[in-house]
């Protein structure tokens, strides 16, 4: 269930007047402010991903061009003006979101085998933690 993903990384001078995170608005599949995320804080910098539409249909244009393309459609989807970006990279990763194998965990309590993550749930980092979490149940039920 690989999907292409042109994902960007930007670095704002000043707060985007958005809240902390963007799924699924037009070309953007996922963007997220880092400062949001557990354990991080500092500048400005957001992760923008582009839809797999979207991605798939910009594969093969350069880094620049994809860094123009998703600010555009980002500013868009916030309505308005963005502060002045101080360093952007973009990168093309052909297999950027797994699919889901419809098991949560996965556990042999005869070999005390087992394993976890977001290719047995869903696309998300939220999906690995799941994952994990089950196996854990498994294997304390397990005794």
């Amino acid at each position: 269930a690989g999907r292409a993903h042109a994902a960007h990384g930007v670095l704002f001078d000043d707060a985007v007047g958005h809240g902390d995170i963007m799924r699924d608005a037009g070309a953007i599949g996922w963007a997220a402010r880092n400062s949001f995320k557990p354990g991080r804080s500092g500048d400005e910098c957001w992760v923008i991903q582009g839809s797999p539409a979207w991605s798939r249909d910009h594969l093969e244009c350069e880094p620049d061009a994809i860094i123009k393309l998703l600010l555009a459609a980002f500013r868009e989807e916030i309505g308005g003006s963005l502060p002045t970006a101080s360093y952007s990279a973009a990168h093309r990763w052909l297999f950027a979101r797994s699919g889901s194998a419809g098991e949560g965990a996965l556990w042999d309590g005869e070999l005390r085998l087992g394993a976890c993550g977001d290719w047995l749930v869903g696309p998300d980092i939220e999906d690995a933690y799941i994952s994990g979490l089950q196996l854990a149940e498994k294997v304390l039920a397990s005794g």
